[in-house]
């Protein structure tokens, strides 16, 4: 081909000669070691963090209690300014709890407790709160 790579980091070792040639294999055989030990490591934490039955990530700024009394009150046309003024909070988390809409767990929670009376299937649950939605 005509082109040539002369790796001056290395000492000027022409990378097309068999030497070169060993010697970015070495290099790349150690890069690859080392990217599959990131790995092992990185799932290694994942599964010990599943073990101890934590969720991964950022934690949730606001308790679902705070979210729905959230939700309802912007329901009830109040500002958003003045919700996240009252919650000690940013407009933002308002806005997502807004956009979000309420946690399906404590839809679920509500509806129990509404239809405590009723057959509570999880199917008659949903249906019940399709209908009401």
């Amino acid at each position: 081909m005509g082109i040539g790579v002369h790796c001056l980091a290395l000492g000027g070792v022409d990378l097309t000669s068999s030497a070169g040639k060993t010697t970015m294999n070495v290099i790349n055989s150690v890069a690859q070691f080392e990217r599959d030990l990131l790995i092992e490591r990185t799932q290694a934490g994942m599964a010990r963090v599943r073990a101890q039955v934590k969720r991964p990530g950022i934690p949730a700024a606001r308790t679902p209690d705070q979210r729905r009394d959230a939700h309802n009150r912007i329901e009830n046309g109040e500002t958003i300014s003045a919700i996240a003024r009252e919650m000690k909070t940013n407009r933002q988390t308002i806005m997502r709890v807004r956009d979000r809409g309420l946690d399906s767990r404590l839809i679920f929670r509500d509806f129990m407790f509404r239809c405590s009376d009723k057959p509570n299937t999880v199917l008659d649950i949903m249906k019940r709160h399709r209908q009401t939605h």
